[in-house]
């Protein structure tokens, strides 16, 4: 009788890291590797300039997992276990899939590993922990080098190029560090408003860094960048008394009376509509990079996001297809790309005073019903008379009251702190948690998210991803990047 033979998927991915190996090379080991072993290969995927310290949408890496869950693969092959991720809470859901489906992992570098052994699953998390604590000792060693360049007055390396600046980020672009100085000059007199400004920009045809059209909110973090008037830009905002070695767009004068308008509350009195809906205004179109807003229905009679040059949010270009995707339908894939956010990112990725705060917070309350706990123990034994035991209780309900006074004040002010942070306490409530309680626990938060009100929903979202909608059809065409890989990456639009 003769061998089936086995169907391999091959998973590369390369970062933007020097010193990695090519993605040809890195295909051309594992096919190696699955001849070695009698494995036809069935599936490349491919994730082409996408680091895996951070959870982010990974095209090639989705796919995979839909193959592994659909019974296509028996075995995955790659370079080595990090090409898979470094995330350990990434490594658990791969995990997860490959045990229900039966698939097992080869690589070049680590060899054999079955994850549903327990010897396959300790190494491989360790492995997939080891991964981490190296990326972070690489995030820690290049924030200190970006705080010695701040010091020094200099921009800091990596990222896009500020509007305004060429690429050494220090000296003058020649067509937007004008139309920048202009603007502030026409903001000042009152010759144009912010709106007239965003126009003339989107009219002019000179995007955004990233290649976007104008919106208010860019326009407005444009004029309010420190950069322009030469200071440097600290975490916290600026030190007056601290300049940059870059040329400066306009002078203190200027930029601080600019600001002022910025800043004047009567700007602010304006009525603001509030949004009804998770991704409205948040969502951007793929096509041109104008949010997209709830317009109209689809052709099924569904409520659907549209982008809104529809409606003269920018300039329709004549042949641009511009898109629209079932509310429904972008709702539930966002829904599930901040629960992933949620569970796979590290909870000190970004610094948050919240968080930090509301992590102290949890830990005193559980020592707080700890000691309680222990009262009646204290007088079972007759060590505290019973006076002195109810004395001690309501002592320590005060400040246990006390305790989850302050966190429910974090938590209606800041929905990510809370959210993220007890998700991960409940995540690893008891160690690494199994695989059925993964996935228990993403049920968990997802019940918990959708119970949050709309505006505590919406402001997570905008915390954790941008998410964008090109032309197509199914959820592939929904591209979301999460917030924690780039927020510390120097310049933006």
């Amino acid at each position: 009788m003769a061998t089936v033979q086995k169907r391999g998927g091959v998973y590369i991915r390369m970062s933007q890291s020097k010193g990695e190996m090519k993605i040809e090379q890195q295909e051309q080991q594992s096919r190696a590797l699955a001849r070695s072993h009698g494995i036809e290969v069935t599936q490349v995927y491919v994730d082409d300039g996408i680091s895996a310290s951070y959870f982010k949408d990974r095209p090639g890496w989705a796919q995979m997992l839909t193959d592994v869950q659909a019974g296509n693969l028996d075995v995955l092959l790659a370079q080595s276990e990090d090409r898979f991720t470094r995330q350990v809470g990434e490594k658990e859901s791969l995990m997860i899939a490959c045990v229900t489906s039966g698939v097992t992992w080869l690589t070049v570098n680590d060899g054999q590993v079955d994850p549903a052994t327990a010897d396959g699953e300790f190494f491989s998390t360790l492995r997939a922990g080891l991964a981490r604590m190296e990326s972070r000792r690489k995030a820690e060693r290049q924030r200190q080098a970006n705080d010695l360049l701040v010091q020094k007055g200099m921009p800091l390396l990596g990222g896009r190029r500020p509007f305004g600046y060429k690429e050494d980020k220090m000296t003058l672009h020649s067509v937007e560090a004008p139309m920048i100085a202009r603007a502030y000059e026409d903001l000042i007199s009152g010759r144009r408003t912010l709106s007239r400004i965003r126009t003339d920009w989107n009219a002019a045809k000179v995007p955004t860094v990233r290649g976007n059209p104008w919106d208010l909110p860019k326009v407005e973090k444009v004029l309010r960048r420190p950069k322009n008037a030469g200071f440097v830009q600290q975490r916290g905002g600026y030190d007056p008394e601290h300049r940059g070695r870059w040329e400066a767009i306009v002078d203190e004068a200027t930029y601080l009376a600019a600001l002022a308008i910025l800043d004047d509350p009567r700007r602010r009195l304006s009525k603001v509509r509030e949004a009804k809906h998770l991704c409205s205004s948040i969502a951007r179109c793929g096509s041109c990079g104008t949010t997209m807003r709830v317009a109209g229905m689809s052709k099924a009679g569904d409520a659907a996001y549209r982008c809104g040059v529809h409606d003269g949010a920018a300039h329709k270009e004549q042949g641009v297809r511009h898109t629209s995707i079932r509310c429904a339908d972008l709702d539930r894939v966002v829904t599930e790309a901040v629960l992933s956010a949620v569970l796979m990112s590290p909870g000190d990725s970004v610094p948050d005073t919240d968080s930090a705060r509301l992590r102290a917070l949890h830990g005193a309350l559980r020592d707080v019903h700890e000691h309680m706990a222990n009262l009646v123990g204290l007088v079972r034994s007759r060590t505290f008379s019973l006076a002195e035991v109810a004395a001690e209780k309501a002592t320590l309900t005060a400040e246990a009251d006390s305790i989850e006074a302050e966190i429910a004040n974090i938590k209606q002010r800041n929905a990510r702190a809370a959210l993220m942070v007890e998700a991960q306490a409940e995540l690893w409530r008891a160690g690494a948690p199994s695989f059925t309680e993964a996935a228990q626990v993403r049920k968990q938060i997802r019940d918990k998210f959708r119970a949050l009100d709309l505006g505590a929903r919406r402001a997570l979202v905008r915390g954790l991803l941008t998410v964008s909608v090109h032309p197509g059809r199914g959820d592939s065409r929904v591209e979301i990047r999460h917030l924690v890989a780039t927020v510390l990456n120097g310049d933006e639009d």
